[in-house]
This record gives C-alpha cells, sequence and structure tokens, in this order.
C-alpha cells in the first residue's frame, strides 16, 4: 500500500523504500514484480516491514498489505 497520489505505476517504486515481511510471499511478489517490470532491486530500498507505524511516519513509501474481495 501507498499514500495516495504517490504512486501511479509500478515504475514509480524507483526510489522508494519498501517495506516486506521476508521470506514470506510479499518479498516474492515484490521480487517478481520488479523482475517483470525489467526494475533492478538495485532501483529500489527494500527493507523489512516491521509495524504500520513506519509507514505512518513517512519512514516507508509503500508496506506490505492484503485486498480481498471475497465478501
Amino acid at each position: 500500500m501507498a499514500k495516495e497520489g504517490q504512486i501511479k505505476s509500478i515504475q514509480d517504486f524507483k526510489g522508494k523504500k519498501i517495506g516486506v515481511y521476508r521470506k514470506y510471499d510479499t518479498e516474492n511478489i515484490l521480487k517478481s514484480l520488479l523482475f517483470k517490470n525489467n526494475i533492478s532491486e538495485d532501483e529500489v530500498n527494500i527493507v523489512d516491514a516491521g509495524d504500520i507505524a513506519a509507514f505512518r511516519t513517512g519512514e516507508l513509501d509503500l508496506f506490505p498489505s492484503m485486498f480481498s474481495t471475497n465478501l
């Protein structure tokens, strides 16, 4: 998840600090997205997500989250 208006496409991930939960799907999905879109892992800053407080304070640009449409 990103704050509204900050990310319009995957190309906007470049130069951003992206939180992941290492060894879980968030890291694997991010790396797959980067690879598929020809973005080197060196072009982003991948860090441990920790808790959502880092996202709220602006320490992280992107925070791992899940959206479900199952109602």
